[in-house]
Formats: C-alpha cells, sequence, structure tokens
C-alpha cells in the first residue's frame, strides 16, 4: 500500500515527533507499553498484566516475554535482542536529557524522582557536579517487571504511556549509529524500517518467527509512505491511483471532494472512500510579547475579527482575547510569525491577512522555528489526545481545531474510523487488484 502524507516525516526518533504525520509512521514501527484501539481505549501492547496499588501511587508492570527488536545492524551480531525492562528504564529516562525536546518530560514528571534527574540533567551543564544516576522512581525488579511509583495519584497515567513520545526502542540504535534513532529506527512494532530516499519511506512487515505475540498481525506486507510533496501534488497522485490512502487530507483536498461538512461530494461517491476520525489536529497560536513589534495595532485588529467567516474546516477557541487597545502609532508593514510547515495553519494565515490585515501590513513566515524579538506571533503544534494530558500555556491567543478526515481508493479495504489521531490501524486493511 502507498501512503501519502500531508506533513514532512524528517526524524524516526519518538522524542523528535513534531507533527502527526510523523507518528503515523511511528506507530508501524515502534511499540508503547501501552496502545490505544480505534475507539480510543488503552489495551496492551509490550505490557503483559498490570497492577495498581490501592492508593494508586504503584504500578507494577509485566511486561510480553516474547518481543524481540527488529534486527539491524545495531546489534553486533546483526539480530534483534529480547526487548527487557530495562530498556524501558532506559527510554524513559532518556526522554529527561538535555538535547531533546521537553514533550515526553510532561508525561512523566509525576514519577517520584522525575523532576529532579530532569531538572539536573538540564541544568547542571557538567556532569561531574551531578549526583543523580537514575529516576529513583522506576525500578527494574527483574528483566520482564517494571515498577513506577507516582508522587501522586493520576487516574491517566497509563493513558500518558500509550502515547507515542513513549515508544521503546533499544539503546543500541542511539549508541552505535553515527545518524541514530533518527535515520535508523528500531523497534518492536509489526513493520521494520528498509529505505528512505527525498520522498519516500518504505516499511516491511516483520514476518520472522521471533516477531512476538500481536494483537492482530497485519495483512499488507509492504508500506510506502510519500511524504514531502505539496498538497496539490498529493492530490493528483492520489488522483492517478499513485496513492492508495491519505489518512489526513489538508485544506485544499478538503475542499476540492468534500462538501464542508465531512462529507464527500456526490459526484466523488463512487470514486473514493471517506474516513471521519473523532479527533482532531490542533494548534495554539500566541502573542510573541516583545517590545521590538507593535503588538498594540496587531491585537486591536484581532480584537474585532469574526473567524467565523473564514472559509477554512477548523473551530476556533480563545485562550486570552485579545483585548481592544488603541493603537498608539503605525502598524508594522509586516508581522512575522515563526515559520511552521502545517498547511492548516499556513491556510488560516493566508485567510487571516487577506479578511483582517491588509491592506494596513501583511503576515509573513519568519525563516526561524522559534519566536525571535522580531516575531509577532508563534505556533505550537498539538493533537485532540496529547492536549487531555499535556498542560499547555494558557495564556495563548487562539487555539485551532481541525478534523482528521482521510480518503481512499476503492481498491483498498479495512479502513475505518478511530478516534485516534495519529495511529494507522493496518491490521484489516487490504489494497485489492483493479476491476
Amino acid at each position: 500500500i502507498t501512503i501519502g502524507l500531508t506533513d514532512a516525516v524528517e526524524n524516526f526518533d519518538p522524542l523528535f515527533a513534531d507533527n502527526l504525520s510523523t507518528m503515523r509512521v511511528l506507530s508501524l514501527i515502534y511499540d508503547g507499553l501501552f496502545t490505544l484501539d480505534q475507539s480510543g481505549e488503552v489495551v496492551p501492547a509490550i505490557a503483559d498484566e498490570v497492577s495498581i496499588s490501592d492508593d494508586g501511587l504503584e504500578y507494577r508492570i509485566k511486561i510480553k516475554s516474547d518481543l524481540f527488536f527488529h534486527d539491524g545492524p545495531v546489534f553486533q551480531s546483526g539480530i534483534g535482542r529480547r526487548l527487557q525492562a530495562s530498556d524501558i528504564k532506559w527510554a524513559f529516562e532518556r526522554t529527561a536529557l538535555a538535547g531533546v525536546p521537553t514533550t515526553a518530560s510532561e508525561l512523566l514528571m509525576n514519577i517520584e524522582g522525575y523532576s529532579s534527574f530532569a531538572k539536573e540533567q538540564r541544568q547542571l551543564f557538567e556532569e561531574r557536579k551531578r549526583v543523580l544516576e537514575e529516576v529513583s522512581g522506576i525500578i527494574v525488579e527483574d528483566p520482564q517487571t517494571l515498577v513506577f511509583l507516582l508522587q501522586e495519584p493520576d487516574e491517566d497515567f497509563i493513558k500518558k504511556l500509550a502515547s507515542p513520545y513513549l515508544f521503546i526502542y533499544p539503546r543500541e540504535a542511539v549508541q552505535n549509529t553515527g545518524e541514530g534513532l533518527s535515520g535508523r529506527p528500531v523497534g518492536t512494532g509489526s513493520y521494520l524500517f528498509r529505505d528512505r530516499t527525498t520522498d519516500r519511506i518504505t516499511l516491511s512487515l516483520d514476518g520472522s518467527e521471533r516477531a512476538g505475540s500481536r494483537l492482530e498481525q497485519p495483512r499488507v506486507n509492504r508500506v510506502d509512505f510519500v511524504t514531502g510533496n505539496q498538497e496539490r501534488t498529493l492530490f493528483q497522485q492520489f488522483a492517478r491511483g499513485d496513492i492508495h490512502w491519505l489518512p489526513e487530507i489538508g485544506p485544499q483536498i478538503s475542499q476540492q471532494l468534500t462538501d464542508g461538512e465531512g462529507n464527500l461530494q456526490f459526484i466523488y461517491e463512487d470514486e473514493y472512500g471517506i474516513t471521519q476520525m473523532d479527533a482532531e489536529r490542533t494548534t495554539y497560536i500566541y502573542f510573541n510579547e516583545t517590545d521590538h513589534v507593535n503588538l498594540n495595532w496587531l491585537k486591536n485588529r484581532l480584537s474585532t475579527a469574526d473567524l467565523s467567516t473564514l472559509d477554512i474546516n477548523a473551530s476556533f477557541g480563545f485562550g486570552e482575547e485579545p483585548e481592544e487597545v488603541e493603537s498608539i502609532s503605525e502598524p508594522d508593514s509586516s508581522y512575522l510569525v515563526a515559520y511552521t510547515d502545517d498547511i492548516n495553519v499556513l491556510t488560516f494565515l493566508i485567510q487571516l491577512q487577506n479578511e483582517f490585515i491588509e491592506p494596513d501590513a501583511t503576515i509573513s513566515l519568519f525563516e526561524i522555528r522559534v519566536p525571535t524579538r522580531e516575531t509577532a506571533m508563534y505556533t505550537v503544534s498539538g493533537d485532540s489526545f496529547h492536549d487531555l494530558l499535556i498542560e499547555r500555556n494558557s495564556k495563548y491567543w487562539l487555539k485551532m481545531s481541525t478534523p482528521i478526515t482521510g480518503v481512499y481508493l476503492p481498491t483498498v479495504s479495512g479502513i475505518k474510523n478511530s478516534e485516534v489521531p495519529w495511529k494507522l490501524f493496518m491490521e484489516s486493511v487490504q489494497v485489492h487488484e483493479q476491476d
């Protein structure tokens, strides 16, 4: 099967997964302790048995004994070794290190000793001054048993462990190769990484006897991801039949194929199938409080903007709605936004400029992805799953939520709606010959 992705996939390391397309690829390569079924319910993946203490502070997890990492050059023998509880402890402690994004950390902060360990790693740059060698609340009891000690009860703890940021991988994949996980992913998932070119990623089914016990083995033996193309190009490839499935379509394709309410337009009903996820892609838009930009004028203009008039399939929620302030000077000629390649956000910014900013000023993308003193606004990506588990900075101006709609060719069967924004459920998917 060939799957088209709207976002660029630039890194296969779970800690660096910064968009839903990347997570969709990783969901086939890696497993976490837990995963989610199509209705969004937590089910075991690497975990086999779980017991929780009466006070909700101790989680004892037995892991499956027959799971092996994928074969590959990261191991000296070329043969993937058995997964052990120590691999999970090591991977979780890696989330606290300096030099990796903090998103995964936010899911683990309630574990005893994690916050202190992370603070030392990120603020004490001289290793000899550090005194903490591990996270005290992650205990390897034996090769197949892991214990988590929490500071306070958390009814969402198991769900947090199902996040793609907490996929498990061997330390050899980080330590034994120059490119590390970023270019050579190794997990215990259903599919093995085979190859990557400029615009294509190829995975193959792990059909070995050592593949371990799975909930259900997929039927598709090869998955090609087409990535990095413009939305128009993706649609052309899909219309030609070169791409079988677009698990998430962007605003241009949505406008072409759907009626504005998420249903296929009549002329396409016999040509394509459609999925409507009970999940959303989210983006938080912040004003960058800087003295180098005339934010007063921008806030004043946007305080009166009726976003419901925009031609975009999204819902909006205000965090801190802009106050009406007097524009004490002329607007800046251009208001810069920290760089993003999210096509939904780009469409929103273009329409925002056309409807509410011009002709007095323009909105432009800055070349840097993080806010600087020159930027007026910046964005933070999210999704409806992680938004419930990770505390966001509440001082955002706007939260934009975009429904996730997918389309597929009639030669593909077994694609179903789900409540998980980042996961591809391949178990029942099949590709049939064209009639």
